[in-house]
């Protein structure tokens, strides 16, 4: 699945027609995170819902945190950028079922990240150590 988010809509590439077809509308335009877990694509952005799709059906879980980064590693989520708490990580435990359920505000663990260096500004992975990107600094 190829999927891409332009102005207010999510497109999906159709391999049979080579059109980009419109999957999802009303969205704010805001610059999308993506990651594959247990055949669902999920994308967020910090201001629209947390979104998923399985191939056929787009599905906003508006009980979860919108966050702008969205990485996955070893089979633990982890969320960051969520404007009421922008300076922490949220994750799951190992092999959650689903990322849509977990990344709520009460079901996902957090871990506050040097909290005087400013807000989360990118997630990434260094081999098997999460990177936090900060507007003042980075935390590992």
């Amino acid at each position: 699945i190829l999927l891409a988010g332009a102005g207010a809509k999510m497109f999906r590439y159709n391999e049979l027609t080579s059109d980009w077809d419109s999957i999802q509308t009303g969205l704010s335009g805001e610059k999308f995170s993506f990651v594959t877990y247990k055949d669902l694509v999920y994308w967020t952005n910090g201001t629209d819902n947390f979104t998923y799709y399985d191939g056929t059906t787009v599905t906003e879980a508006a009980g979860a945190l919108k966050g702008k980064y969205l990485v996955v590693e070893n089979d633990v989520g982890y969320i960051a950028g969520v404007d009421t708490d922008p300076s922490t990580v949220f994750y799951t435990n190992a092999n959650p079922t689903d990322l849509h359920s977990t990344f709520t505000a009460g079901g996902a663990n957090n871990e506050p990240v040097n909290q005087d260096e400013g807000i989360i500004t990118g997630l990434s992975f260094l081999g098997p150590i999460l990177v936090v990107g900060k507007s003042g600094g980075m935390g590992i």
